[in-house]
């Protein structure tokens, strides 16, 4: 099946439940199966071969987004466009991550009341999302990502910090962050592991289950669990419930319960 007009505004990853699929790009056959993905951008000189069988999930992301996320982590404009190698392995590393986090999104846009609704939740899994795609799937930039800034200033992880957390019930996303502390996305993100021995993503995350930790335990009355979680980004109670008790050893409803009794 050959990919009709000119080249596309999107990139497309594809997980195969069965069978398999075979992408002829440039004349080069790259062939996936249920173990590895495939990642590209259809275009006049691209054709797809699948088996009678063939049975898979396709997720398309603007390309401009992709480039621009790109260039916030590397801080500086892309020479040349982007491109992903086609073979995705999805057995191990942020790949395998990447295609957790892609099967939860086809179930989760599939709810009324799921990310899709919310625009905080939004905001921080499209940046989880563009920073699995970029570290997780090998492109013809991946090497210059493994390169660090030359130097790293603490004042940006305090400005970052105090940022987020006043404006953990926003969707806020790692360029708003950045521009706050006034350094580069990837500044931040090699501030943050360095200083702080995590990415920037979770520090936010952790901030936004302090802040419903604290609203349940001032034990309000009209904020039922499920709507401060909702209020701060968390969409998946199931989730929210295993990431809250990690994070403070306890069930949201205990917390609440404690606050509310007499």
């Amino acid at each position: 099946m050959p990919i009709k007009g000119g080249e596309s505004d999107l990139f497309c990853f594809t997980t195969l439940l069965q069978g398999d699929l075979t992408l002829i790009r440039r004349g080069d056959p790259t062939t996936g199966t249920a173990s590895r993905g495939l990642a590209f951008r259809p275009g006049p000189d691209t054709r797809l071969v699948s088996s009678d069988d063939s049975v898979r999930t396709n997720v398309f992301v603007k390309v401009a987004k992709v480039e621009e996320a790109l260039e916030h982590m590397l801080d500086k404009r892309l020479r040349k466009p982007l491109e992903f190698r086609p073979s995705v392995d999805w057995s191990c590393g942020l790949a395998a991550s990447l295609k957790f986090q892609l099967d939860f999104l086809m179930r989760e846009f599939a709810r009324p009341d799921g990310i899709a609704d919310n625009a905080v939740a939004l905001a921080s899994t499209t940046d989880l999302l563009m920073a699995l795609i970029l570290r997780g799937v090998p492109h013809n930039y991946a090497d210059q990502l493994e390169l660090g800034p030359a130097s790293a200033v603490p004042a940006y992880v305090q400005r970052a910090e105090e940022f987020m957390r006043t404006h953990c019930a926003a969707p806020i996303r790692l360029p708003d962050v950045a521009a706050a502390a006034g350094c580069s996305v990837r500044t931040l993100d090699t501030v943050f592991q360095h200083f702080r021995g995590r990415t920037p993503l979770a520090a936010l995350h952790a901030f936004r289950l302090e802040q419903v930790h604290a609203e349940l335990s001032r034990g309000a009355a009209d904020a039922p669990i499920g709507a401060v979680a909702r209020r701060y980004g968390f969409t998946n109670a199931s989730r929210f419930a295993i990431a809250f008790r990690r994070r403070f050893g306890e069930a949201p409803a205990n917390v609440l319960r404690r606050a509310t009794r007499p």
